[in-house]
C-alpha cells in the first residue's frame, strides 16, 4: 500500500508522468474503502510498526536487523519470545520485498486469489 506504482516503461501514462501518489494515498484520495484480510494476530502487527517496518541503509529500505528489535525490546520492556522476534523479522523481510514487487502498477495485491 506504501509503493507508488510507476507505469510500464515506453508507455503512454510513462510519457504524460504520473501524480507520485502511493496506493493507500490515492485510495485516500478517492475515499475507497480497503478491504484487507483478516489479522489473527494484530499485537504482532502493531510491534512491527513500532519497530518499524524497515531501515534506510545507503542503498534504500532494508528489513529490520536484530538488532533493532532487541534494542526495541529492551528499551519497551516487551520480551518476544523466539517465534515472536522471528515472526516480526520475517514480516520485515516480506514488505520490503513486496513493496518492491509493488512499483508496478499492474501488481496485484498480496492478498488477491493468483490466476
Amino acid at each position: 500500500m506504501h509503493a507508488v506504482p510507476k507505469p510500464r516503461e515506453g508507455s503512454k501514462r510513462a510519457k504524460q508522468g504520473g501524480d507520485n501518489l502511493s496506493r493507500i494515498d490515492r485510495y485516500q484520495r478517492d475515499k475507497i474503502q480497503v478491504q484487507m484480510p483478516p489479522n489473527p494476530a494484530p499485537h504482532i502487527l502493531q510491534w512491527l510498526v513500532e519497530i518499524g517496518l524497515t531501515e534506510c541503509n545507503g542503498m534504500g529500505e532494508s528489513p529490520i536487523s536484530w538488532r533493532e528489535i532487541h534494542y526495541w525490546q529492551q528499551n519497551t520492556g516487551v520480551q518476544l519470545s523466539a517465534f515472536e522476534a522471528k515472526l516480526i523479522r520475517e514480516l520485515s523481510v516480506a514488505y520490503v520485498a513486496q513493496k518492491n514487487k509493488s512499483d508496478s502498477e499492474n501488481c496485484p495485491p498480496p492478498w488477491a486469489p493468483r490466476m
